[in-house]
């Protein structure tokens, strides 16, 4: 509904760009291979399918009423100030209480906070053809949630206890990677911080 009333706001008063923050989520988690900005839409949780909604309502208002929409899909995007569930965050509870880390499988693709705000702006700030587009922003590599826990332990010098627990949650996928072409190619923009980078910057 707020996507909606942004969308009315807009259709009423011309704006230079209506920028709405999707989700990588929006694809499911059975696409095979990174995601593309063309791939269909495949939700399979109330959460992928309100983010799809709000797709199609801002493809079907900026087509219908000639306004300028770009829809930026997120993949994992992490750094200081994210929310106290995401895994840097729990890391950083496990190190502090010395905490036993019960890691289930997964795969992410992950970018840093600043690489991501500077992605936002070119993308933002791009003079676009047409009334409506959807970009992905992700680093183009896939981690599993091993390696992202191995990337910090090398990153702060620390040793991280970790239990391996079969626990796969319905939102994860054997691939979960963005397709870097459009955001490289179209908008020039690549990610300057490497995994280890972002998490030494952020467990700090």
């Amino acid at each position: 509904m707020m996507t909606l009333d942004i969308l009315e706001y807009c259709r009423v008063n011309p704006v230079k760009k209506c920028v709405i923050f999707g989700s990588s989520s929006e694809y499911g988690s059975e696409t095979k291979g990174p995601r593309k900005e063309t791939d269909p839409l495949n939700p399979k949780t109330i959460y992928e399918g309100t983010k799809c909604a709000a797709t199609l309502l801002a493809q079907a208002w900026s087509n219908t009423y000639k306004i300028p929409v770009t829809v930026i899909r997120p993949f994992t995007v992490y750094g200081p100030g994210e929310k106290p569930n995401k895994l840097t965050q729990v890391l950083k509870r496990c190190l502090r209480n010395r905490e036993i880390l019960k890691l289930g499988p997964g795969v992410h693709d992950y970018i840093y906070i600043d690489d991501f705000v500077d992605a936002t702006f070119k993308v933002t700030f791009f003079n676009e053809p047409g009334h409506f587009n959807i970009v992905n922003i992700g680093s183009g590599i896939q981690v599993s949630n091993e390696n992202f826990v191995r990337a910090a332990q090398k990153a702060i010098g620390k040793k991280i206890h970790v239990e391996l627990v079969d626990s796969q949650k319905v939102y994860d996928s054997e691939c979960w990677v963005c397709d870097t072409t459009l955001l490289s190619h179209k908008y020039g923009f690549y990610p300057k911080f490497r995994l280890e980078d972002g998490l030494k910057r952020t467990l700090a």
